[in-house]
């Protein structure tokens, strides 16, 4: 059965009456888009304080034909949205999992999955092909109303690659980390793959030391991370280790956030830009208690005041005996 899905966005600001609706129930939210399937809603605020939301849709359920990446445009704080521009077709390769980055100069890039291949069967048979491919970009000079040629990310071959189903001459991979600035340089993370689908995951990083100064995408330049053959993971956590969120801390260390389906946060450090990481282990809360999860996408942030804001999904309880009907919100589950 097809599900519409429809992109709403919370508004978190407080206005001390009883009349005002609860901001953060889903119900009070504001529509961005409504479609047969949409995902990964990531925001910049540009220049003039106007919101750019990008985020990857289509008119059947995900992973099916016609699934692109567009974006939308609101002046009034999240309260409109401007009709979604393609940024690039429903006809054609598909491209998912868009991630914005504004530059310092106000140019906004996106990175998204492309199947430029059109790779659509594996052994003869058809299969899902939204995280095949290309890792591109494109990028918009104003305010996301045109974009421009595609462009493609280096990513080069490793063990992973080599191992998987095609040898590394198809290359299984996704991100859903909203691009990080550190220390004038752009990081992103994304989650490679070893095996289709969605086993064997380890995470990498790309970073760009000029791309807050180079405005020709010919001259930007790339480094995948980590250093070598391997990318991030702990063999102790099993085959899933996916959607990789990077943070900067205010000591300078990265921190990078992970699923994992042991039922537990994954969590690792580099002090050195990326280049090596520490072995990846359960997150824990400050009192000792692991922080338990299902397995769908971590995020974590640093805050404007230096403090760090980490979201996920709780397990959905099951009480042993019929509860009294009640009011509650459903939680979001694995997105696969």
């Amino acid at each position: 059965m097809q599900r519409i899905f429809t992109l709403l966005i919370a508004s978190f600001f407080f206005v001390k009456t009883t009349a005002q609706p609860d901001p953060r129930h889903i119900a009070n939210g504001h529509e961005i888009h409504t479609s047969g399937y949409i995902d990964m809603p990531y925001i910049v605020t540009l220049g003039d304080g106007t919101w750019l939301c990008t985020f990857t849709t289509g008119k059947l359920e995900e992973g099916l034909d016609g699934q692109h990446i567009a974006a939308s445009r609101s002046t009034d704080l999240g309260q409109t949205w401007s009709a979604p521009v393609a940024i690039e077709p429903a006809v054609g390769p598909a491209a998912s999992w868009a991630m914005p980055y504004l530059t310092s100069y106000g140019r906004v890039y996106v990175f998204y999955n492309y199947n430029g291949d059109e790779v659509n069967d594996l052994k003869g048979e058809k299969i899902r092909n939204d995280i095949l491919g290309w890792y591109c970009f494109k990028y918009s000079d104003d305010a996301g109303h045109t974009w421009s040629k595609r462009h493609r990310l280096p990513l080069r071959k490793t063990a992973c690659d080599l191992a998987n189903d095609w040898q590394g001459n198809v290359q299984i991979f996704w991100g859903i980390g909203k691009p990080i600035t550190v220390g004038g340089a752009m990081m992103l993370g994304f989650t490679k793959l070893g095996k289709y689908m969605l086993d064997n995951g380890e995470g990498w990083f790309f970073r760009c030391a000029n791309i807050n100064s180079e405005r020709n995408p010919d001259s930007l330049q790339w480094k995948l991370l980590p250093d070598g053959e391997h990318g991030l993971r702990n063999p102790e956590f099993g085959s899933v280790q996916e959607e990789h969120s990077l943070v900067p801390m205010n000591d300078g260390r990265l921190c990078c956030i992970f699923r994992t389906q042991t039922g537990y946060l994954a969590e690792a450090y580099s002090s050195n830009g990326g280049r090596t990481w520490s072995r990846p282990r359960t997150a824990y809360y400050v009192d000792g208690r692991p922080v338990k999860t299902s397995r769908a996408c971590p995020k974590v942030w640093r805050c404007a005041n230096g403090k760090y804001l980490l979201w996920f999904p709780q397990p959905q309880w099951r009480p042993l005996q019929q509860p009294q009907p009640r009011l509650a919100v459903r939680r979001r589950g694995s997105k696969r």
